[in-house]
């Protein structure tokens, strides 16, 4: 992700452009996004059912949707800055698939874990920890594979 000369911000942290990872950070968030719809809403819906009492109800859930949105976006953003920092190691730059579904591989075990590790605190099944730890890896490995065809995109050399 940073193969060509900056002609803007750059981020302090990451030494990318802020641009792209900007650009990075949208089309992670929509990804997730549509992720989260297929992954909680569709499959998960009937454990989400069969466990109704441990959760908000739909329009509380509906009122906190802002803190839905700024966890996503801080996520995203995170995600697209890491990428570039673990890219630039990367003889391909990260532009390769490989490379970034390595990369999604270890982001999702964080986030898969830190899922999985509700079962400890709440009173859930074991099966839906194991669920939400695999829907967190295959996660990542989606993301991964997006934020290396963002990077082959955004970073053609000149």
């Amino acid at each position: 992700m940073t193969d060509q000369p900056s002609t803007g911000l750059v981020c302090p942290i990451t030494g990318c452009p802020i641009k792209k990872i900007l650009i990075t950070t949208i089309i992670v968030m929509i990804a997730t996004y549509a992720y989260d719809f297929l992954f909680h809403g569709v499959l998960m819906r009937a454990d989400y059912e069969a466990t109704a009492n441990l959760w908000r109800s739909e329009a509380d859930m509906k009122a906190l949707f802002p803190f839905c949105l700024i966890y996503h976006g801080v996520l995203a953003f995170a995600v697209s800055g890491l990428y570039c920092m673990y890219a630039k190691g990367c003889a391909c730059g990260g532009k390769c698939p490989k490379t970034g579904m390595k990369f999604g591989l270890f982001i999702g075990l964080i986030v898969g874990i830190g899922m999985f590790s509700s079962y400890i605190w709440l009173p859930m099944p074991l099966a839906m920890a194991v669920k939400w730890l695999v829907g967190g890896v295959v996660w990542g490995l989606l993301i991964g594979f997006v934020l290396s065809k963002v990077a082959s995109c955004c970073c053609k050399k000149a």
